[in-house]
Parts: structure tokens; C-alpha cells; sequence
């Protein structure tokens, strides 16, 4: 069994060549290569960074970019929540009352 499946999140770490700054994004994953150590899938949040990265931008990600691996979400909850704070956490689906400052 692959170590990823068709419609997992995973929150990868992307760096920008040219500031160095570092930046961890979901990306939804269509596919895998365990014997290469790289999946296929779309980002899934906007960047906060200058990036030239977009929401729904196709990427190939090693294994070893992976910082955290969250559930599969049905596609009726990612029709409902589109690109809402639910799809930056897959593993919670709630909504915070805005300003909130933790």
C-alpha cells in the first residue's frame, strides 16, 4: 500500500530560493511514487510568502518535505468549505469568530 493516498492532505515545507524564508503549506495529494519518495497533488492554501506558488498550483513533493500528514476529507466537505480556514486545517472543521488573537 502506498504511503499516501489519492485525496490525503500533507503539509509540506516550501523554501524560497532567493529570500531562504521557509513557508509550510497543504497540499492535497492526487498520486504517489514510494520508490522514487515523491507525490503529485495540489497546494491547497495561498502562500503568505512572495511566492510564485497559486492555490490549486500542481506540484511534485519529496517525501522528505513532509512535515505532517492530515485525513481525507469527503468531496462534499471540500465543496462546502472551498478555500476556507477548513481546508488550511483538514483535521478540524470549525470556524473561529474573526479578529480572534491567540
Amino acid at each position: 500500500m502506498p504511503r499516501f493516498q489519492p485525496g490525503d492532505y500533507v503539509k509540506a515545507e516550501f523554501k524560497d530560493e532567493e529570500t531562504g524564508e521557509c513557508e509550510r503549506m497543504w497540499v492535497v495529494v492526487d498520486s504517489c511514487d514510494d520508490g522514487a519518495g515523491v507525490l503529485f497533488g495540489r497546494l491547497d492554501n495561498e502562500p503568505l510568502l512572495g511566492t510564485v506558488l497559486h492555490v490549486g498550483d500542481v506540484l511534485a513533493v519529496s517525501y522528505d518535505k513532509v512535515v505532517e500528514q492530515g485525513r481525507r476529507r469527503s468531496s462534499r466537505s471540500s465543496r462546502l468549505f472551498g478555500s476556507s480556514i477548513a481546508t488550511t486545517w483538514p483535521m478540524v472543521t470549525f470556524f473561529l469568530p474573526f479578529p480572534t488573537i491567540f
